[in-house]
């Protein structure tokens, strides 16, 4: 009896013994995997993690070492921002009179025209861009100084929303 129950423990303690072998030696292998990819350039390190070829990382905030664009005087107030619960929300049914703001980073003209005029179809947002002389809807750049006239200056056939 007892050398049943020392040959079962036994069987136990050498099966441990395999799985924890397996799970280091497959830990291994995958660090010598990314190793060789990294060796390849089908992949590189970053602070984020390891990244695959022809992804990136875009880090925010970090200086770009670019000279800063300078900014006027009396910087213009952007619209009023919408309430905590819905953030795309604009807080005025009445179009804001025209104004003009500078665009910071990550903004766009599709979210400055919905938090502005309350949306941001296709024909709004080439009547904007034309307005401000834009080629492209999207070529707003940080930087640039964006007026926003009354949605029916923009859109004649179109009434306030």
């Amino acid at each position: 009896m007892r050398a049943l129950l020392l040959a079962l423990t036994l069987a136990g303690l050498f099966g441990a013994a395999f799985l924890w072998q397996e799970r280091h030696f497959a830990g291994i292998r995958a660090e010598q995997r990314a190793f060789e990819d990294q060796q390849d350039g089908r992949a590189a390190p970053t602070e984020s993690g390891t990244l695959e070829a022809g992804r990136a990382v875009l880090v925010v905030g970090d200086p770009s070492g670019a000279e800063p664009v300078p900014r006027p005087s009396a910087a213009p107030q952007p619209p009023p921002r919408a309430t905590p619960d819905d953030p795309d929300r604009p807080l005025a049914d009445a179009p804001l009179p025209e104004f003009e703001l500078e665009v910071q980073p990550g903004q766009t003209l599709s979210g400055l025209a919905h938090l502005h005029y309350g949306e941001h179809g296709r024909e709004l947002l080439e009547a904007l861009a034309r307005h401000n002389g834009l080629d492209d809807p999207d070529a707003l750049r940080a930087g640039a100084v964006l007026r926003l006239p009354p949605i029916e200056r923009l859109l004649p056939d179109r009434a306030p929303r």
